[in-house]
């Protein structure tokens, strides 16, 4: 899909950078100190990736995502509602931070929030085979 999304001598460059872009994310949202600019970098990637998806979708473009997997879906608005529940997730994660004390974790709240997190990360996961489910009844691909 990407080859329909710029031309063919930037694709590489592009991904190139993405692929950067989205290994320092992991790398800033997975220490203490550095969470609040991660997300923050999460947030802008999945605007950009939104933007890329929503102009592909107006120009008819109906490749794969393959943003969670090997999907054989073609693109639809599916992947901007998942998206914009990822953009959520960003928001709520700074706030979270920034309205957070500096006192060591609750143990219990700790455990809760990882739970929570796991469900939600599998279900974004499968979001297009519960969507396909949900909308027509029928199987994902």
């Amino acid at each position: 899909m990407t080859e329909q999304l710029m031309p063919s001598t930037r694709a590489g460059l592009v991904m190139a950078a993405v692929l950067t872009i989205e290994r320092a994310t992991v790398a800033l949202v997975a220490v203490p100190a550095t969470v609040v600019p991660g997300m923050v970098l999460a947030f802008l990637l999945l605007v950009t990736f939104s933007a890329a998806i929503r102009s592909a979708l107006q120009r008819g473009v109906r490749g794969s995502c393959h943003c969670f997997g090997l999907s054989s879906a073609p693109l639809d608005s599916t992947e901007l509602v998942r998206n914009g529940l990822l953009l959520s997730v960003c928001a709520v994660g700074v706030c979270a931070d920034l309205a957070s004390s500096s006192t060591a974790p609750h143990p219990p709240g700790v455990a809760v929030s990882m739970t929570v997190a796991v469900v939600l990360v599998v279900l974004l996961i499968f979001f297009d085979d519960i969507a396909v489910l949900g909308s027509s009844g029928g199987s994902p691909h």
